[in-house]
């Protein structure tokens, strides 16, 4: 809070004079707001300052609707004189306090998921992406490290592509974030945008087991396996020396795995078994 309170107040100071400088109960009051209209939709802004019963008119109870639009004119969470390059200055030290509180606050179960997700924005800043696919097709992504208790553990920013950057970007990502967790033996959850061979190998290096869906263009699967016809129910698979397995299952169309913790087994269910745990893992997943 004090960092908000000090960059808000130096910003606001900065571009008018005569801007009363806000306080730490002030800005929770502010925050306060914000959240509420994140879950309780306006069609304006001024509507939440409405006097009309319909709209509640709660808002002014707690701060002037003129205060509120200079506190938001003003947000500020870092010092604009001291940029150094990163794309994500502005935000960076309230994202890794952000890290530190969210593991402070709780010990996340054994299994973990890893999955992406989209924050609508329509403003301009250089790293907003355009996902045509998508329900909100302008926005942020993010990368996020999530319990299968609804927690998120961790989160990623994507700022844009690194010409630095040697490796692929999603074995990147999940290596980060996830470090931290390596080496007890934790499982790791994916979708086929992380999931491959590279990267089982070095979570398992760091005694990490991986599973995730997998794409069939990924380097180094059998060609035995992508080549193999199969009818529904049937499944196939080739296990490396060093535990990673590779399966093909197939329902309404082929399904590919990856995994170093589970074997082949076929489940009650007359699927098999890491099928279902990985099912299982999504379907307790915040990011679904």
């Amino acid at each position: 809070m004090d960092l908000i309170v000090r960059e808000t107040n130096r910003y606001g100071i900065r571009q008018n004079e005569e801007f009363q400088e806000t306080s730490a109960d002030e800005m929770r009051k502010f925050i306060g707001l914000c959240l509420q209209m994140g879950l309780v939709k306006m069609p304006n802004l001024r509507d939440y300052w409405s006097s009309r019963p319909c709209l509640g008119g709660q808002a002014g109870k707690i701060m002037r609707r003129t205060r509120f639009e200079e506190l938001w004119k003003y947000l500020h969470l870092a010092d604009n004189d001291t940029f150094d390059g990163d794309r994500l200055q502005e935000i960076r030290k309230f994202v890794e306090m952000f890290k530190k509180a969210a593991a402070e606050c709780y010990s996340p179960e054994r299994e973990l998921c890893i999955d992406k997700s989209l924050v609508p924005f329509r403003g301009r800043i250089v790293f907003r992406q355009y996902l045509p696919a998508k329900r909100h097709r302008y926005g942020i992504k993010t990368f996020k490290l999530c319990s299968k208790g609804e927690y998120t553990v961790r989160i990623k920013i994507y700022a844009g592509r690194d010409p630095s950057r040697e490796e692929p970007l999603a074995d990147k990502v999940a290596v980060e974030l996830v470090e931290g967790f390596l080496d007890e033996r934790r499982v790791l959850c994916t979708d086929n945008y992380y999931s491959s061979i590279g990267l089982a190998e070095k979570l398992i290096s760091r005694r990490t087991h991986l599973v995730g869906t997998l794409r069939t263009n990924r380097k180094g699967i059998p060609k035995a396996i992508k080549d193999e016809k199969l009818k529904r129910g049937q499944t196939c698979y080739k296990q490396r020396q060093n535990g990673i397995l590779v399966l093909k299952w197939s329902e309404k169309r082929d399904l590919h795995m990856i995994f170093t913790k589970h074997d082949a087994a076929i489940g009650s269910s007359q699927k098999p078994t890491v099928v279902e745990n990985y099912r299982h893992l999504l379907l307790t997943s915040p990011t679904r």
